[in-house]
């Protein structure tokens, strides 16, 4: 069961997908964020880059379907997006793989230069290409830079990322990863 912490860190999450900011996910919030990804990168349909951010984003978008759409309606409601990743989370082995599988597809999509490393302007672009409020993305950023180097590398993205879905120490800095926690 996903704790109280979980829970409050979880929104976020649903959010940067739900692109049409109807309150459910579909498959056309996942196209639309494939595209507008595509549209900042310059990318064709038939480009590599293109292909990989497809296929794992929408691999995230079938995953989820299959194990959550109960009632089938190619939709989501937060609920049943709560519940995939409780499911999921109870495997904390292939949990790991499908969130570093994630963050893996972020990085090589956002990663420009393709340095190995995003940059707070990088940061940004994705901030921006997934609906996340751009105006917290500088302040969250430096708080994400877990050595302070001035860059994010896939290794610091793959600990915040799990940090943001697993950790329940309050204070963990991938808290964040996906905007400000909204506590009540």
């Amino acid at each position: 069961m996903l704790s109280e912490l979980q829970l409050i860190k979880l929104p976020n999450f649903f959010h940067m997908f739900d692109a049409d900011h109807n309150g459910q996910i579909n498959s056309a919030d996942f196209e639309a964020i494939i595209e507008a990804c595509a549209q900042r990168k310059g990318w064709a349909k038939t480009d590599a880059g293109y292909t990989e951010f497809h296929n794992g984003i929408y691999g995230l978008w079938l995953a989820m379907t299959t194990m959550a759409d109960k009632n089938q309606d190619d939709q989501l409601t937060f609920e049943e997006f709560s519940e995939f990743f409780d499911n999921l989370m109870q495997d904390e082995e292939t949990f790991i793989d499908v969130i570093n599988g994630l963050s893996d597809s972020l990085f090589g999509a956002f990663d420009s230069n393709a340095n190995g490393m995003l940059s707070a302007d990088e940061f940004e672009d994705f901030y921006l290409t997934v609906g996340l409020r751009l105006d917290t993305a500088a302040m969250i950023y430096a708080g994400l830079d877990l050595d302070a180097d001035g860059d994010i590398s896939i290794a610091e993205l793959r600990k915040l990322t799990t940090q943001f879905f697993l950790s329940e120490d309050h204070n963990a800095t991938g808290n964040v990863l996906f905007g400000p926690l909204e506590v009540a």
